[in-house]
Parts: structure tokens; sequence; C-alpha cells
């Protein structure tokens, strides 16, 4: 339960910081997507029920935090509530670095 709080207000804290994005703009910083993946896997543990999650390597890319941890959990909520009930959800999650 604690846990669960303290994610939600880490959420609440970052839903502020969200709203305030018009109007402040943080620079970009390096964000690592394996930490910044793990977190939001752990938020999303009650919606994710019985989903098999694979994520491989992930790099470190220059970006909001904010902004990065909405996209990558509106993408990962998504997967988890629209499946097909018949068939085990199973979502992977990696990287390809190489140029073209």
């Amino acid at each position: 339960m604690q846990q669960a709080a303290s994610r939600m207000q880490g959420l609440i804290r970052d839903l502020l910081a969200y709203s305030r994005l018009s109007t402040h703009r943080e620079p970009f910083a390096p964000v690592p997507l394996d930490d910044l993946v793990s977190e939001i896997l752990d938020d999303l543990s009650v919606i994710r029920s019985d989903a098999g999650v694979e994520v491989g390597p992930l790099p470190v890319v220059q970006g909001e935090r904010l902004q990065l941890r909405q996209l990558l959990q509106n993408l990962l909520a998504n997967a988890f509530k629209f499946r097909a009930p018949d068939r085990p959800t199973r979502v992977s999650l990696r990287s390809d670095t190489t140029a073209n």
C-alpha cells in the first residue's frame, strides 16, 4: 500500500509538472529508458495482470523525462487494455540503434 501511495504521489507530481509544460520547458537531459520502463511496468502492474512483457536493452536518450514517460506509459497501458480476450498478451519492447 505504501509503494502504491508513493507511486500515486509521484504520478500526481508528474501530472502537475505536465500541466506546466506549455509555460515552462525543461532542457533536454539524458533519460535512461531501461529505468523509465521498469518504473512504468511497476505502476501498471494492476492492469498488466497476466501479460507477458519482454524488455530488451534500451538506450539512454536525450529528452524530457515526463514526456517520454507519458508516451511510453500510454503505449504500454493501451497494449494491456486493448487486447484479444481469447489470446495471451505478449508485449515486446526493444531498441534498434543501427543507423540506416
